[in-house]
């Protein structure tokens, strides 16, 4: 017969404080460090096996007014950790599968989100998120088994978005955005594909899709020198494909869809308004 275990903790301070603050029998243990103004940090565990979870949470000297909200069910076996040395960011993590991790690191910067979601099916997923600017929103969904997810922002207003769906094994995402404005969304359901965009120009926007039934596929973005305006997206649907999207330019538009086996495409925009679609059936 399972069993139910159910723990609330909810911390606010001003001043330093550094200890486990909750360890069970069980192995469980929560460790809280609180050195700015007003942050405010709250744990929620309620799951189904007796397994040990591992919660670290710093809220740095410089921080203010910093929230991180940690939610934990499933099986267990969970690791969270959460560094914040900023003003009024937020950091939200849900963890409902079994044995998944989530680094979170929002630094120097004010006003950044971070969600990230392990669904009820994940199993030792890998979330990792950087925010280092000004007002950047990030969000990662993983429900699948042995994906790793990455996004590093360290410009200011960026949006990025990784989701790792129901069936995907071993995926491996990486979106990094260093300027302003951007928009980039990775979604993979498959096995062993491979997606990274990196943005460090202003205002542009990318999206990769690694559709169910597509496996070891590889797809990249790039939109870094001093261009802004650019859209790009690739679509692979079958297995062992290559595209890469290269803008270099301003207000570009690139788009390749991919559907078979071994198939390979790459576009460089290094002018301005230009258009280019490849189509592989």
């Amino acid at each position: 017969m399972k069993s139910m275990k159910s723990t609330h903790l909810v911390l606010s301070a001003f001043l330093l404080m550094t200890s486990p603050v909750f360890a069970d029998p069980l192995g469980d243990t929560v460790t809280i460090t609180q050195a700015g103004s007003n942050g405010t940090i709250t744990t929620d565990k309620t799951e189904t096996a007796e397994n040990p979870d591992t919660i670290t949470v710093n809220q740095e000297g410089s921080s203010s007014c910093e929230t991180a909200e940690i939610k934990l069910a499933g099986k267990g076996n969970h690791t969270v950790t959460v560094n914040q040395s900023g003003d009024h960011d937020n950091a939200k993590v849900s963890q409902f599968g079994e044995g998944d991790t989530v680094e979170i690191n929002q630094s120097g910067g004010s006003g950044n989100s971070t969600t990230i979601t392990q669904g009820e099916l994940s199993v030792g997923e890998t979330a990792t998120m950087t925010q280092v600017g000004g007002g950047n929103t990030g969000g990662i969904t993983q429900n699948g088994v042995s994906d790793i997810a990455t996004i590093s922002q360290a410009g200011s207003d960026n949006g990025a978005a990784i989701i790792q769906g129901e069936l995907s094994v071993g995926e491996t995402a990486t979106l990094t955005q260093a300027g302003g404005r951007n928009r980039g969304e990775i979604s993979q359901y498959g096995l062993g594909d491979n997606a990274t965009i990196s943005q460090t120009a202003e205002g542009n926007t990318a999206t990769i899709t690694q559709e169910l039934g597509g496996d070891n596929n590889k797809a990249t973005i790039i939109q870094n020198t001093g261009g802004s305006g650019n859209t790009a997206s690739i679509d692979q649907y079958g297995s062992n494909q290559t595209a890469t999207i290269d803008q270099r330019g301003s207000s570009n538009a690139a788009t390749v869809d991919q559907s078979g086996m071994l198939q390979q495409a790459r576009i460089i925009q290094i002018g301005n308004s230009n258009y280019a679609m490849i189509t592989q059936h």
